[in-house]
């Protein structure tokens, strides 16, 4: 992947969302994800403080799409491995955005809910790299 990205620990901001492809061939999944960024407190050596949450737009193509939606809610705590895509949407107006987006390729169910202290879930899915780059032709096909 060229433009890889890995988010270690995040939480699920929203549930998964489970739509088809407009052709109805093909799952795709979205949701959100909030990641902390902590810095060190100058005034304590041991201590950090959070210095702001980033957001992610997350996309799941297929099966993976599937198993995200079934097994991951709003509040569970994640590490995500996929591509960085970028897209634009046309608004009202005529008022072109361009967002970021990752393009999942691979996640780990960490904790369930905002329950830091309950035990590693041990459930990592992948998808194979011919479903992965299926779907980044349709995702760059829908953004344009």
């Amino acid at each position: 992947m060229a433009n890889q990205v890995i988010i270690y620990r995040g939480n699920l901001g929203s549930d998964p969302d489970l739509r088809s492809s407009e052709n109805g061939k093909r799952s795709v999944c979205r949701f959100s994800v909030a990641e902390n960024v902590y810095r060190r407190d100058p005034n304590h050596e041991k201590t950090f403080v959070l210095r702001h949450v980033n957001w992610f737009h997350v996309t799941a193509f297929g099966e993976l799409a599937i198993q995200v939606a079934e097994k991951l809610k709003k509040g569970d705590r994640v590490r995500l491995e996929g591509e960085l895509r970028t897209f634009q949407i046309m608004l009202e107006g005529r008022v072109k955005r361009i967002g970021v987006e990752i393009v999942l390729s691979k996640y780990q169910l960490l904790s369930k809910g905002n329950k830091s202290h309950e035990k590693n879930l041990e459930s990592e899915i992948a998808v194979d790299s011919n479903s992965l780059e299926s779907a980044k032709t349709e995702l760059f096909a829908e953004a344009i």
